[in-house]
Order: C-alpha cells, then structure tokens, then sequence
C-alpha cells in the first residue's frame, strides 16, 4: 500500500501540470448591446485562450442578437449572405498550451412566425491543415423551437477555427472549450525516472507474495514418504 500511496504522489507531481483546466462557456448572456451590433473584440477570452471574431468576406466581426434563433437567446451570427460568406470564431491557445472545443449549440432564426429552413449550411472545425465538416446539418427551427447540439471535441496547440455559413439565418451559441498544458518532454522522462523505483519495488512484492502462497513440492514429497512408512513397517513384519 506504501508503494501505491508513493506511485499516486509522484503522478500528481509529474503530471498535475497536464490535466484541464475549468471549462468557458461563452453564452453572450452579460451582453447588453443592441441587436445587429458587433460582438466585442476578444469576448469570452479565457486563462491561456484568446477567442477572436471575424466575417472575413465583407466584415471583421460576427453580430449580437438577442432572440429569435430557435430556442436560444443572445447569440452570434454573421452579417451577411452569400455563397463563400462565413462567419468565425477562432480560439487561440497561449505558447505551452493546448485547447480542446468540447461543444456548441446552433439554431435557425424564425421570423415573421414563420419557421426558416436552412439545410445546406456550412459548420466546420478548422485545425492546423485539417478540416473537420459537421454539416451541412438541417438546422431548421421547429415548434418547440430548439437548437442542434454539436460536440467536436477537437484538440490542438494552435488555433482551433469554427466557420459557420452561408446565411446569416443561423447562429451559435454556448461555446464550450478548455485548455490543457502541454507537458514538455523533460517533465515527462522525468516522471518516468520517478517512477521506475516504484515498480521495481512493486514487482519484488509481487514475486514475495506469489512464493509465499506457492506450497512446497520438497515438503510435500517428504510428508508423503513419512505417512507411507508405517504401512511398510508393518509388510516387513
């Protein structure tokens, strides 16, 4: 148990730099600007994670809105429409981070009490060179309004992207993302070192127990030839 409690003590020192941090969700709730007004630059920025905004086709920025995309209220959404026009959310880890986008919500906006349908949008994840597509998706409002839940869960050390497009009828919401330190090689081999007493210990108690509940062939052999001596005694006389 001693060398248990140690192997558990040397991981929480090796490796406690390695676990996630709290997750972010950024939701727009303490908002309290106007529809159809920028959202600010850096918002929803966390420890360790810028979160950035753009519509590179015709602005620098994604918009508010309060209600009206399905079922959720104050959202972001991109200003336009038009074939190649998206909006974006970058999320930047800070040098000797990683970040991980465990999930956001989307919905399509009801107007005029009439439910919009948009089923060739554009979602995708977009990480160093790879591309990761999640639509198109019908993310069409339907009574009970509602919105589509979407669970990536992408990690990367650099800029992880979610492009929404081509409308500007459909919005996210609720982007949940962590970030994690990336352990350096040295911590690592470190923690290796640390640890390869505590197995050697472990297998020497393994090997002491396993011979103390292995029976003895000698010491049966010889209890054998006792319990046969009497019968023998008696042949002979």
């Amino acid at each position: 148990m001693k060398t248990l409690a140690r192997i558990s003590t040397v991981l929480a020192i090796t490796l406690g730099g390695c676990f996630p941090l709290q997750a972010t969700i950024v939701n727009f709730d303490d908002l309290t600007q106007n529809d159809y007004t920028p959202i600010p630059a850096g918002y929803g920025s966390a420890d360790h994670v810028a979160v950035s905004y753009s519509s590179p086709a015709w602005t620098s920025h994604m918009i508010f809105w309060t209600s009206g995309y399905g079922d959720l209220s104050k959202v972001a959404f991109q200003a336009y429409t038009g074939s190649g026009i998206f909006g974006e959310i970058t999320l930047t880890p800070d040098a000797g981070y990683r970040v991980t986008l465990n999930g956001f919500d989307m919905a399509a906006y009801v107007g005029s009490g009439q439910i919009s349908t948009r089923s060739e949008e554009v979602i995708d994840i977009l990480y160093g060179s790879f591309v990761r597509h999640l639509g198109p998706r019908d993310l069409s409002a339907t009574f009970p309004l509602t919105h589509t839940h979407f669970a990536p869960e992408v990690t990367y050390a650099g800029p992880i992207t979610i492009r929404i497009g081509n409308d500007w009828n459909i919005a996210i919401d609720n982007i949940e993302f962590t970030a994690t330190p990336v352990p350096e090689p040295s911590t690592i081999l470190a923690g290796a070192f640390a640890l390869l007493p505590f197995g050697l210990s472990a297998v020497r108690f393994l090997r002491r127990r396993q011979k103390a509940f292995q029976p003895d062939r000698r010491a049966g052999q010889q209890s054998s030839q006792q319990r046969g001596l009497p019968g023998l005694a008696r042949d002979s006389a």
